[in-house]
């Protein structure tokens, strides 16, 4: 038995080696349609490149923003700019607080933000973080944070994609650093972060609680135990660096908001770790006229948030 088990520790390092080898054969040479565990999406939907991009190349803000989708579709640089401040916007695809973490932990002390802005949409609490985790694996550069990103939100798409691009960061094949300016509806905000959106208004929903076998089930946030932990760090991680910080709620949909049964719980929660605002009391918004979907507001709304921030921050 014990030579059996030698034999198996003698076989692991050939067998990684295998490992990684195959992934990066498979990135290189395998059609789409077969990567269904190796997703490297470089210049992706969100131009999450171009924001990277520009995070490595700024310094010294005022206000920093973070947080999902509705964190770089919902603050507007640019008006804050016009107010006098620079701003830069990190937000990222579906970016879970481990995302986060791992993001202010790399930018922050480059950043330097007199403010840190930090837009806690529930929705990001309570999913495992790989969808935004394979976004920042491909658009950023691989390195320990990267490997601790990807740890803490492994499965096999992450492992392989990490491989994937830490093979292609270190064969010099990341020639790709920036991306086109438009991509249909979208417009890059260039070195600040923002992306702006067409004007189209949303088509007004409402909706019904679930029914399984005669029961009527509730829709609930639910915070998953590794996406507390990892706000919490950092909560401390801005404390620790003596930074101000401010949490805010960007509006959604009155309709959707209002089918959830547990608001006032996660609010609750959130309260307990600094000043928060919650945009969806704060705001009287149209859910036709000021959003583009159920969770992201449009250029009216936008405008109209960032107006009430503004003066709740000033």
């Amino acid at each position: 038995m014990k030579q059996f088990l030698l034999n198996i520790l003698k076989f692991l390092p050939l067998a990684a080696v295998f490992y990684i080898l195959m992934v990066i054969f498979w990135g290189d040479f395998m059609p789409e349609r077969y990567k269904k565990n190796l997703i490297y999406n470089r210049g992706s939907f969100g131009h999450t490149l171009s924001r990277l991009n520009d995070a490595a190349n700024t310094k010294d803000v005022d206000v920093l923003f973070l947080g999902a989708s509705t964190c770089y579709r919902g603050f507007d640089t640019r008006y804050f700019e016009s107010k006098g401040f620079v701003s830069f916007n990190l937000g990222s695809s579906s970016q879970t607080p481990i995302n986060t973490h791992q993001l202010l932990k790399r930018y922050l002390r480059q950043l330097k933000p007199k403010l840190v802005v930090y837009e806690v949409y529930p929705e990001t609490f309570q999913i495992d973080g790989v969808e935004s985790t394979l976004d920042i694996t491909a658009n950023d550069r691989v390195d320990l944070y990267s490997a601790q990103m990807v740890f803490k939100t492994l499965n096999a798409k992450t492992l392989n994609t990490y491989i994937y691009a830490s093979y292609r960061q270190l064969a010099g094949k990341n020639d790709l650093s920036r991306q086109p300016k438009r991509r249909e509806t979208d417009t890059y905000i260039d070195r600040n972060g923002f992306v702006e959106r067409d004007l189209t208004y949303f088509k007004y929903l409402t909706y019904k609680n679930e029914v399984k076998n005669g029961k009527v089930i509730k829709k609930e946030w639910i915070i998953r135990p590794e996406q507390q932990a990892a706000f919490e760090a950092t909560i401390a991680l801005l404390k620790a660096e003596k930074i101000p910080f401010v949490l805010v709620r960007a509006p959604i949909t009155s309709r959707l908001n209002d089918s959830y049964e547990n608001n006032a719980e996660f609010e609750a929660y959130i309260q307990q770790h600094g000043r928060y605002y919650n945009f969806n009391k704060r705001l009287q918004l149209n859910d036709s006229l000021d959003f583009y979907d159920a969770v992201h507001l449009n250029r009216n709304g936008v405008k109209v948030f960032n107006e009430a921030l503004y003066k709740q921050l000033k």
